[in-house]
């Protein structure tokens, strides 16, 4: 999984499967396991990061395409089951305030306090 660009929920992931790009989404992990159930793949997924030396993450795809990450403002962070979206077609969609990562930075995780330029 690549950081690709910054939206209004944070970093957007790329996530590869079988050398192409499965999405770009914020919620990297849950949507791949939906992209990949959609696609009749079942079993492990497990994530790396670039050039990774050993795995950041196993899920079971099945169990974890029903889940996702809720962050309300008042509250912590969860995983809590996942409900689609009214007219959401599994479409990995972004707000159109996002901002490209410059490919020399797509490996690096940075928290930015201003919005990088170039």
């Amino acid at each position: 999984m690549l950081v690709i660009r910054y939206g209004v929920r944070g970093p957007v992931y790329r996530v590869m499967y079988a050398d192409e790009v499965l999405l770009e989404h914020w919620d990297p992990e849950f949507e791949a396991c939906r992209a990949l159930l959609a696609r009749g793949i079942t079993g492990k997924l497990e994530t790396w990061r670039p050039d990774g030396t050993y795995r950041t993450l196993i899920l079971d795809i099945e169990k974890a395409a029903g889940l996702t990450v809720k962050e309300p403002a008042a509250e912590s962070v969860r995983i809590v089951p996942w409900v689609p979206f009214a007219g959401d077609a599994g479409a990995s969609k972004t707000a159109g305030n996002d901002f490209e990562v410059p490919e020399a930075y797509q490996d690096e995780t940075p928290i930015f306090d201003v919005v990088p330029t170039g």
